[in-house]
């Protein structure tokens, strides 16, 4: 493909001890990857909570990409428990939803990285940030953007005209996401037009909306008008397919004891990926703990996918707008276990079933039926068919979350990040309901043996 591929070496994984992954990466697996030399440096360091307490494997890894490019990952991290944080080793932070934590970050010489993706939308507060003192510091990024607001709006070309509608000078805009950025991660022959970089560039009409009209790649037209002048063929190594490996559930596998009177309870926070812990009186059924739509109260269930182990956890999602059905993600920052939330226990067994047979994707179902689906057979996160076509089949599986009360504008993306343990303040992992403020479990999960019954 004619662009630049760099990396970050992965520092968590799993994100913390609270999730189960595909695979274990440790410093010796981070020593070895930093040789590589398409490899920048260390990648976010989700665990924000072990880096404070002084646990051993996340300093190692700290101390193995000791004088490279280390990514940092703060949410709400503020005053001295920042200081202690960035005295660690990470230098930049793209988790930021506040304009004083913004300012916070700054402050103590972090690049701040402003998100503006499908679900998380934080320009708009953190943008009044960027002046002539702080910009080269300060730059953009996505994170999760769906292939549907690619094709509609565009990626970080989005970004950079939302930039401009709100005032920021169009070149400072660019160099947001191209030269500062590039600096960050020493890249110094890349994002920028001069002697001694490379020819990587595009053409607009302009600035006041940009639109790449011609794309440079080292001197050569690439891209025209939107199309690209290159062929992109896509053959997924057998490695990658069949890799959703699910526990066979039955319906008492759902059901939840709780003895107390307050349930913790994951809040969704609109337009954001940080959620609230809420600690509510639970809904019941037959002395058990049950979903209600009438609350906006839907069950949420983790289940470990990769080797069937069996794990799954178990808790309540408020905020999801379910009245009816269930929906389903292999796609589960950054565990990628399947992610399930539903009103309905016949309906979210319905769509673990249904994501087994697809390999993996995103399901939408209700009253027993299969409203909606997205195949991702490639490592149950990727499809091997254009874009067009995933297109048409997420903005249909979304019509029809919406239909089932989801208000979300990016319902499966907000679902995928319901298990991620290092964004407070609460989440479901395949261990349970987890604090993600501290790491401790508040209702642990459970493990189930393999076998079948059936499903409806």
């Amino acid at each position: 493909l004619p662009m630049d591929f760099f990396f970050q070496m992965p520092s968590c994984v799993p994100a913390s001890p609270l999730e189960s992954a595909g695979a274990v990466v440790g410093p010796a697996d981070v020593e070895a990857g930093l040789r590589w030399p398409e490899v920048l440096g260390l990648g976010e360091m989700m665990n924000f909570v072990g880096v404070l307490a002084g646990a051993d494997d996340p300093h190692a890894k700290l101390d193995a990409a000791r004088g490279r490019v280390i990514d940092g990952h703060a949410p709400g991290l503020t005053g001295r428990r920042l200081n202690a944080y960035v005295a660690a080793g990470p230098r930049a932070d793209h988790e930021t939803t506040r304009r004083a934590e913004g300012r916070d970050k700054l402050r103590r010489g972090m690049f701040l990285f402003i998100r503006e993706g499908s679900s998380a939308k934080n320009l708009a507060e953190l943008l009044p940030l960027v002046t002539d003192r702080t910009y080269h510091r300060c730059g953009f990024v996505t994170d999760d953007r769906s292939c549907h607001d690619i094709m509609e709006e565009g990626h970080l070309d989005h970004v950079v005209n939302l930039a401009i509608r709100r005032g920021l000078n169009p070149v400072r805009a660019i160099q947001l996401a191209s030269f500062t950025t590039a600096n960050y991660f020493r890249l110094q022959d890349l994002g920028a037009i001069g002697p001694g970089y490379w020819a990587n560039f595009f053409v607009t009409a302009d600035l006041a909306e940009i639109q790449a009209d011609e794309v440079f790649y080292r001197g050569r037209l690439v891209a025209r008008g939107g199309r690209p002048l290159f062929e992109a063929p896509f053959r997924p190594e057998e490695w990658a397919l069949h890799t959703v490996n699910l526990p066979d559930l039955r319906p008492e596998d759902l059901q939840l004891e709780f003895s107390g009177e307050k349930f913790p309870v994951v809040e969704i926070v609109p337009d954001q990926i940080v959620t609230r812990l809420v600690e509510l009186e639970p809904p019941r059924q037959n002395g058990r703990i049950a979903a209600d739509p009438n609350r906006d109260l839907a069950k949420l269930v983790v289940i470990e996918r990769h080797h069937r182990t069996g794990r799954l956890g178990i808790g309540l999602v408020k905020g999801l707008g379910l009245k009816r059905g269930a929906m389903a993600s292999t796609i589960g920052h950054d565990a990628h276990n399947l992610v399930v939330a539903g009103v309905s226990d016949g309906d979210i067994l319905l769509a673990v079933e249904t994501v087994r047979q697809l390999q993996g994707g995103l399901v939408v179902v209700a009253d027993g039926q299969v409203l909606g689906e997205v195949p991702l057979p490639v490592l149950g996160l990727l499809s091997p068919e254009p874009l067009p076509v995933v297109r048409k089949r997420l903005e249909e599986a979304e019509r029809k979350a919406r239909e089932l009360g989801c208000p979300h504008r990016a319902p499966f993306t907000t679902l995928s990040f319901l298990g991620l343990s290092v964004i407070p303040e609460a989440r479901v992992t395949d261990h349970g309901v987890v604090d993600a403020r501290t790491l401790r479990v508040l209702v642990p999960g459970r493990t189930v043996k393999g076998r079948r019954t059936g499903y409806t």
